[in-house]
């Protein structure tokens, strides 16, 4: 038999000095979802049972499993830690690079190309009158027309 959700207030509290807000609370089970305001507190509805996932860019997601303490309760704290991103390593290719940026880019062949100056309505003339469509501002009888 399936529970009625209730109203969880809860609040994310960051390592020291971290910025709580923008979290992302998920009820997996519900298919419904917040955010944590700037204090880091939120409100979701959830029964017991219902799986809530956490997750934000610079921490660890994890999920927490609602159970009948919490409903009754109403209230949920959880803390979270930081997650750190490590990079693979890094291979510049090709092999031959110095390193001094001024030297590379002077070993960079380019090709002079002599490309057109015109615009595209000089060098093909078109024989075409723009009338006004629906897209089109009315004319503006308070400007002074450009002379």
């Amino acid at each position: 038999i399936a529970q009625e959700r209730v109203a969880i207030s809860g609040k994310i509290t960051p390592p020291l000095g971290e910025d709580p807000q923008g979290i992302s609370v998920i009820n997996r089970t519900a298919k419904s979802a917040t955010i944590s305001n700037e204090a880091g507190n939120f409100n979701i509805r959830a029964a017991a049972g219902d799986t809530l996932d956490f997750a934000a860019l610079q921490y660890q997601d994890f999920s927490v499993v609602i159970d009948k303490g919490v409903v009754e309760n109403q209230k949920l704290n959880v803390f979270i830690s930081e997650s750190v991103t490590e990079l693979p390593e890094v291979v510049v290719s090709p092999y031959d690079l110095s390193g001094n940026v001024e030297v590379d880019v002077a070993r960079i062949p380019v090709a002079d190309i002599n490309l057109p100056t015109q615009s595209a309505a000089e060098i093909n003339s078109y024989e075409y009158t723009f009338r006004p469509d629906s897209l089109t501002s009315p004319a503006n009888a308070a400007m002074r027309e450009a002379m």
